[in-house]
């Protein structure tokens, strides 16, 4: 597994490739690591990757706009176009969400809890075609909070089926199809 690592914190860095290593190490792991969203883009235009963790707020280049010209599949980058990434920044997941077109497959806020990473990653590499075609998974805070809403405006009926179904489009399949299905 080639394992992209965007972090421009070298504290940070570590710990990520700690729990990388201990977790899904292996002879068949290859650890990337990027200081900056320059550097991210030039490994992921260089390499077949098929996870990346990336910050935000990074030098030279943000996270944000390193995932933008990954997703548009800009030149040598089509081959990544898909790959799952996990936003783990210190940005609060309401900024991050309004990002949510970029497909991301997990975000986390610093400080984040090392089980959640480790339970995240292993979710997504057991289903890989859940998030390698791009499907946006929400967040399980994120996912508590839609449900609760979206439940809300079920039971009382007060939302017409085009603008529930419009709102569900605009946020996570899955709990489109969770509610869907409830119903």
């Amino acid at each position: 597994m080639n394992f992209l690592i965007a972090e421009d914190h070298a504290t940070l860095q570590k710990v990520i490739i700690k729990i990388v290593k201990k977790h899904f190490g292996g002879e068949s792991l290859n650890l990337f690591i990027a200081n900056n969203g320059e550097e991210a883009l030039e490994i992921l235009k260089n390499n077949d990757i098929d996870m990346m963790t990336s910050d935000i707020n990074m030098p030279i280049k943000s996270g944000l706009d390193v995932i933008k010209e990954l997703r548009g599949g800009v030149g040598l980058l089509d081959k990544n176009q898909n790959i799952p990434i996990i936003i783990i920044s210190a940005y609060e997941p309401s900024y991050i969400q309004q990002y949510g077109h970029l497909k991301f497959a997990d975000v986390f806020t610093k400080p984040f809890d090392v089980q959640e990473l480790v339970n995240s990653i292993t979710r997504i590499l057991s289903n890989p075609s859940e998030t390698k075609n791009g499907e946006t998974i929400a967040t399980s805070s994120q996912e508590l909070e839609l449900k609760k809403m979206l439940e809300v405006f079920i039971k009382e009926e007060q939302i017409h089926d085009d603008v529930l179904l419009s709102l569900l489009d605009k946020y996570n399949k899955k709990i489109a199809k969770y509610l869907l299905d409830k119903k």
